[in-house]
């Protein structure tokens, strides 16, 4: 699943938007409950668990709304969902700083039309999850890695010694809950 959505990422393959609803959901589905490697497996003997995006990027990029909604409706919760909040012409240049090619999603006006469904969604979720935006503009990786430190032991893990700059962009489960904290940018 995750080999066709990144070639369709990579506009090598073109499908409708509800198709990626669909595929992101059922590559989260795998992600989560694969026999072998899922995610609850580990969360259910004890492990950490530290992986990129969730239901809300899902709820962001996908369409419509509501299938996107509908479908990310049984997943996990998390405790804590940190939202980087940035502005797209920022984001897109701190992309440019590596060497890839730009995916279908990595530009203005999508990064435009996907803040505004990030505020969309959490508002959709208030209720149900703890989100928390932070401003990502003109911090550095560090303070922002920071920040989100601070966040999660604030209440939700014991204090660590954890380097949490390659934990940047991703989303952290806590063993007990069987909850994550997501954070994205």
């Amino acid at each position: 699943i995750g080999t066709l959505i990144r070639k369709i990422l990579q506009k090598q393959v073109n499908v409708s938007e509800s198709s990626m609803a669909y595929l992101f959901a059922a590559d989260r589905t795998d992600h989560l409950y694969d026999n072998e490697s899922g995610i609850a497996l580990a969360l259910d003997s004890g492990q950490d668990v530290i992986c990129d995006r969730y239901v809300l990027s899902s709820l962001a990029y996908q369409k419509p709304f509501e299938l996107a909604a509908s479908l990310n409706s049984t997943f996990l919760i998390p405790d804590l969902t940190i939202y980087l909040r940035s502005d797209p012409t920022s984001a897109l240049a701190r992309k440019s700083n590596d060497s890839s090619i730009p995916e279908k999603y990595e530009h203005v006006h999508k990064l435009t039309s996907a803040a505004r469904e990030y505020e969309r969604a959490i508002q959709h979720l208030e209720n149900k999850w703890h989100v928390i935006s932070i401003d990502a503009d003109d911090v550095s990786k560090e303070e922002l890695s920071h920040k989100i430190f601070d966040l999660v032991n604030e209440g939700f893990f014991e204090p660590t010694k954890i380097d949490l700059l390659p934990l940047f962009s991703e989303i952290l489960y806590e063993q007990k809950s069987g909850r994550g904290y997501d954070v994205k940018e």
